[in-house]
């Protein structure tokens, strides 16, 4: 309740998380059956995005595309959840349907800077609509906004065919 109080006062899910951390709000901690300890920490923008996004809040079901009543009552009042979906799609940046097939980033999870942040797939794109992909320290995005941040960018692309030229040729010596 929290959350969708702070997303409708401020309107931007950074803020609300900035908002979120001062509070000290954390995520359920959950102990698993192995005795591991899950949960506790702080909300990031993608976990409060999911939260104001669930149709569960408002005493409903997402089955595929489709939501639907559900038989359990609502944390929140549905035409207040349904408000905040319409303000969330209306400053949304991009839209939420693909005209082209998805590019693949084929090294996604698997380099790091020399920091040890990974290095996360990202575009942008031209005057005339193309697409130029990226693979960008983790950080950069993670905390865009701020000042004085620093981390790679390499074009995909390249980065792509050298490592798929560096592993033929290394597959192909005979030792």
């Amino acid at each position: 309740r929290t959350l969708y109080a702070l997303y409708e006062q401020h309107g931007i899910i950074r803020e609300v998380k900035e908002q979120a951390d001062a509070l000290g709000l954390r995520t359920r901690r959950r102990i698993l059956s192995s005795g591991e300890a899950r949960g506790g920490g702080t909300f990031d923008r993608g976990h409060i995005h999911h939260v104001l996004t669930n149709p569960v809040y408002a005493g409903r079901i997402r089955h595929r595309d489709k939501v639907h009543d559900g038989q359990h009552d609502p944390i929140i009042a549905p035409d207040r959840w349904d408000d905040i979906q319409l303000r969330l799609q209306g400053t949304a940046s991009r839209l939420r349907y693909r005209k082209t097939p998805r590019h693949v980033s084929l090294l996604c999870g698997k380099i790091f800077d020399e920091t040890g942040d990974r290095l996360t797939p990202s575009h942008s794109k031209t005057k005339s609509g193309t697409r130029l992909r990226y693979y960008v320290s983790h950080r950069l995005i993670a905390r865009s906004g701020e000042e004085n941040l620093d981390g790679w960018r390499l074009p995909a692309d390249h980065l792509e065919a050298q490592t798929s030229t560096l592993t033929r040729r290394h597959l192909a010596e005979p030792t």
